[in-house]
């Protein structure tokens, strides 16, 4: 989307709470979801 002035805007939902595995510390592993999340967020904040 862009504004009336040419600048950008943009608006993203996120569900926060996911069923991510836990390791062997507790810890929550990495899903595909957030590698994949991150990699669009660079882009369309940065432009």
């Amino acid at each position: 989307m862009a504004r009336a002035d040419g600048g950008r805007r943009w608006c993203v939902a996120v569900n926060l709470r996911r069923r991510n595995e836990l390791d062997a510390s507790g810890r929550p592993k990495p899903h595909a979801v957030d590698a994949a999340l991150a990699a669009f967020h660079r882009p369309a904040a940065n432009g």
